[in-house]
């Protein structure tokens, strides 16, 4: 009988193996770490330079209770909208994390960015350090365990757009080998499967989910979207100045990483309701 399980076995797993898409059966894409096969369009077509900033900095140590983040993206909207003159923005990540056993560091993923600095509540910080896409930060004190401590990361990007924050202007643009219209400057991120680490200093691995507040500020006339409900919307007044804040929030559910997203240009709105014959209830 055991014979019979295990022949069963064996059988169903080459099955399933044998559909797997060939890229995943090819050992140039086994780049994740411990040969693990690569699980995405992006990793079949990673730069082989790049393979060691996947699942690094992978912190077991480390739970992110919440991520509070600002991105100014003002100077990357701004100026004519058939042009990329500045491709740099600023951000400000607020971690709020806990550690599953004391330890006097800890370790997050930041790939293509530049740290300006960081601060910390509830302790002192020694030093920092990013290197190869692992930011290390080191504590005066031991942080206790299941205690909750929150550093804050003064960031920008480098000018390498091209992966996780990605900026297109009006007009024609380019993807892959194909050509589309683009009706209006866009600024956009993508974070699948571990491309958040490109845009924002995170803990980037699927089974660390946290609450999420971003918060993107752009120029007059543009819209920032992101996830969660649309918690506040802040105006900016100044001589030169009307630059728009839009706060997203989700209280109630947490989010992994490679799923944080965010998005902001001239959008159209279209509105319209359907109303059911049956109940007379109209969905809008």
């Amino acid at each position: 009988m055991k014979s019979l399980y295990l022949m069963l076995t064996l059988m169903l797993f080459s099955q399933v193996y044998a559909e797997l898409p060939e890229y995943l059966l090819n050992d140039e894409y086994k780049i994740c770490k411990n040969n693990i096969p690569a699980c995405s369009h992006y990793n079949k077509s990673l730069n082989k330079s790049d393979e060691h900033l996947l699942n690094s900095a992978l912190d077991s140590n480390l739970d992110v209770l919440n991520y509070d983040l600002f991105l100014d993206w003002t100077s990357v909207l701004s100026g004519a909208d058939t042009l990329l003159e500045n491709k740099i923005y600023h951000g400000i990540q607020k971690i709020t994390f806990q550690l599953l056993n004391q330890s006097k560091s800890i370790k997050l993923n930041a790939v293509n960015l530049v740290i300006d600095s960081i601060s910390v509540l509830n302790n002192t910080i020694v030093d920092y350090s990013l290197n190869n896409g692992e930011l290390t930060i080191v504590f005066q004190n031991n942080l206790q365990m299941l205690k909750p401590y929150s550093v804050i990361i003064y960031y920008h990007n480098s000018d390498e757009i091209d992966n996780g924050f990605y900026l297109y202007p009006k007009g024609k643009v380019k993807f892959g080998n194909n050509e589309y219209y683009n009706y209006e400057k866009l600024a956009a991120t993508f974070s699948e499967p571990e491309l958040a680490r490109y845009w924002m200093p995170c803990n980037d691995i699927p089974n660390d989910k946290a609450f999420a507040k971003i918060s993107v500020k752009v120029p007059e006339g543009y819209v920032a979207v992101s996830n969660g409900i649309l918690e506040d919307t802040l105006i900016e007044q100044g001589v030169n100045s009307n630059n728009i804040t839009f706060v997203w929030n989700d209280k109630k559910h947490k989010i992994t990483t490679y799923l944080m997203a965010a998005t902001a240009s001239k959008f159209v709105v279209l509105k319209d309701e359907y109303k059911s014959e049956a109940t007379g209830k109209t969905i809008p």
